[in-house]
């Protein structure tokens, strides 16, 4: 299990508003136009970035971890997080905080499960919650970006993937048997016709690729580039599917990060670390 403190820095979802945030956002408003866009330029300003397209991926990779936060109260505390059903706030929060924005959910957007239910109901509850909550927010951050909606998905589904190997890798037998279960239900029996694609992209295939820099060391690669090289001499990430080979990305490249894929989106102020 982990601790409230840990969850709010883990999944970004707490039940207190920050008082610094650069930017705040109604829940409801997460799906309009202009609204998204001023928060979106607002976070492309705290990371350096010149387009939108940019705050989009990264911003995509964060709604990932509110979405982990989702699963991770469902599948081991056995409550569902009810967003927009209660007044909520997406919060910005100023570069150097410790997390880069919180889902503010009053407590009683928690609703206990009931005991029983089989796998049916959980499986029609993630599907309603991509579909109403999620959706519409992804597919006006690409309306508003210009980047492609897939990817945007792929970039969240990512990060979702990300938290659930913790999560397996960290639990009690019985609590890894529960979250590959809720995970399973996630990849294999969401319909894409819900989020407008054709195929789930949580259910991408994984590929390895070797560091550079820590010859034998291994790290899944992500579904979709983060444009993190747009920012600053950040350049490509180790774990980048735009590197075309292995080759390339043994090669002295000025434009490869050095660090390793902890870091993927460029900085702590990005907050997508993978």
């Amino acid at each position: 299990m982990i601790s409230p403190q840990d969850k709010t820095a883990f999944f970004y979802i707490g039940e207190e508003r920050r008082v610094e945030p650069v930017c705040e956002m109604d829940w409801t408003l997460l799906s309009d136009p202009e609204s998204l866009r001023r928060f979106l330029d607002a976070y492309r300003e705290i990371i350096g970035a010149t387009d939108l397209d940019v705050a989009a991926t990264y911003f995509a990779s964060l709604l990932g971890s509110v979405c982990a936060g989702f699963h991770y109260e469902w599948a081991a505390e056995g409550t569902e997080l009810r967003f927009g059903e209660e007044p909520a706030v997406l919060q910005l929060l100023p570069s150097g905080s410790r997390i880069p924005i919180l889902a503010v959910l009053p407590a009683s957007s928690r609703k206990r499960i009931v005991p029983g239910d089989d796998a049916g109901t959980e499986r029609d509850r993630l599907a309603a919650f991509y579909e109403r909550t999620i959706r519409p927010i992804v597919d006006t951050a690409a309306q508003v970006s210009g980047e492609r909606v897939r990817n945007l998905w792929l970039l969240l589904a990512s990060r979702v993937r990300d938290v659930e190997e913790r999560l397996k890798d960290t639990a009690a037998p019985e609590s890894a048997l529960r979250f590959d279960r809720h995970f399973r239900l996630l990849r294999e029996e969401i319909s894409p016709d819900l989020l407008g694609l054709r195929s789930n992209p949580f259910a991408f295939e994984v590929r390895m690729v070797e560091d550079p820099e820590r010859p034998g060391t291994f790290y899944r690669q992500r579904p979709a580039c983060c444009l993190a090289y747009k920012v600053g001499t950040y350049g490509y990430c180790v774990t980048c599917p735009r590197l075309p080979s292995k080759q390339e990305a043994h090669s002295p490249n000025p434009k490869l990060s050095s660090g390793s894929p902890k870091s993927e989106s460029g900085n702590q102020a990005a907050g997508a670390s993978g």
